[in-house]
């Protein structure tokens, strides 16, 4: 888990409970302070570090950004295999046991996902649920135009994550940088259907997809797919002609769009 002097102590504090109360506690946890935190945020993770049989907390001076924190908390990784979590969400509780039972009966799998509930206040008050395509060969022709795996819900080996580079600097963009390497160097994935996390969202969610530089961000990133021979030129048009499209649109809009037609 990634943290930042912006996160809600309070959704913190949610965030954890729901992996104290997971069917399957994870033994090792890693929170990475990107930069100076408030108090608020120190008191949650006082409260909750006895929880569990390892606790790592890494403190970094100044904010890097999700993708530099990511991969500087891996390297205190005690286990192969992470969960990612949000600082605002909250994974059902059986999400780790789902999931680890996922790299059981898959040998050689690098990650996987599943589905996220998306809620605004409260959590029972679903409001849309964000499904992913199941099959591996699925994911890699799906990852061609979307983001394939819903990031607060992964669990991926750390080595192979690591093998290609592990997380960089891209904002909004730090995780499907990620995947489309670990899918080139040809490594396993799968999504699960189950719904693993709820998902907090709320206006700032759509006005960070929005915006010319959001729009500048994007297209470099279908560049990078298209030299790695990922996409066909083709695909990178018709990605960065939909993406202009979405990021150009009212905010007001665009949430429309991801919660009725992208969901």
């Amino acid at each position: 888990m990634s943290v930042y002097k912006n996160d809600r102590p309070e959704w913190l504090r949610q965030a954890f409970d729901s992996v104290i109360d997971q069917t399957r506690i994870p033994d090792d946890v890693v929170v990475v302070l990107d930069g100076p935190v408030s108090n608020g945020i120190e008191n949650v993770l006082d409260g909750v570090k006895n929880s569990f049989d390892s606790f790592q907390i890494v403190r970094l001076s100044e904010n890097v950004g999700l993708g530099r924190a990511l991969s500087k908390g891996l390297n205190y990784v005690k286990n192969s295999l992470i969960a990612r979590i949000d600082a605002d969400d909250i994974s059902v509780d059986n999400r780790f046991e789902i999931q680890l039972n996922e790299f059981s009966h898959n040998q050689g799998l690098a990650i996987t996902s599943g589905a996220i509930s998306e809620f605004k206040h409260d959590v029972d008050e679903k409001m849309t649920i964000k499904n992913m395509p199941l099959m591996h060969d699925e994911i890699c022709e799906y990852s061609k135009l979307r983001n394939p795996f819903n990031h607060p819900a992964v669990m991926f080996r750390k080595e192979m994550v690591q093998q290609v580079g592990s997380y960089q600097h891209f904002p909004l963009f730090e995780d499907y940088h990620l995947w489309v390497r670990m899918l080139n160097s040809g490594m396993k994935t799968s999504n699960v259907p189950e719904i693993l996390v709820n998902m907090r969202v709320g206006a700032g969610l759509y006005n960070r997809r929005g915006g010319v530089n959001h729009l500048l961000n994007a297209i470099k990133l279908r560049k990078e797919f298209q030299a790695w021979g990922w996409i066909s030129r083709l695909d990178a048009l018709k990605a960065n002609l939909a993406m202009t499209v979405i990021t150009l649109m009212p905010s007001a809009l665009r949430k429309m769009l991801y919660t009725q037609a992208l969901r």
